[in-house]
């Protein structure tokens, strides 16, 4: 749940049944979430396109695959489009190979 509270006002909501914590570099302070990206995740909601939870995942950082051939391998992610382009890597010679594989097959380390 995302609310919009003055910074009083975070005790109040943390007294809230079913309140477990606010999200935040730490404890004691909350993240200011953009407006922007709260209405757009509102209209993606009350649109009639199919919405699922996704990873965030970050071209160049380290990932890891959950289901398919490569399930438990871990690699670098290089490219995002309607598949991922995924990197596996044998550091000590140097070399890769490049596999794409579905953007939900992966998550992030």
């Amino acid at each position: 749940m995302f609310v919009s509270i003055s910074y009083e006002n975070i005790v109040s909501v943390l007294e809230t049944r079913g309140v477990v914590r606010l999200v935040g570099p730490n404890t004691k302070e909350p993240w200011s979430i953009p407006v922007e990206e709260i209405k757009a995740i509102h209209r993606a909601l009350n649109s009639n396109l199919v919405c699922d939870p996704y990873h965030y995942l970050n071209v160049g950082k380290e990932v890891c695959v959950m289901r398919g051939p490569l399930q438990g391998c871990q690699g670098i992610l290089i490219e995002k489009n309607k598949k991922h382009r995924f990197v596996l890597s044998i550091r000590l010679i140097g070399q890769s190979i490049g596999v794409e594989i579905n953007a939900t097959d992966i998550k992030p380390l």
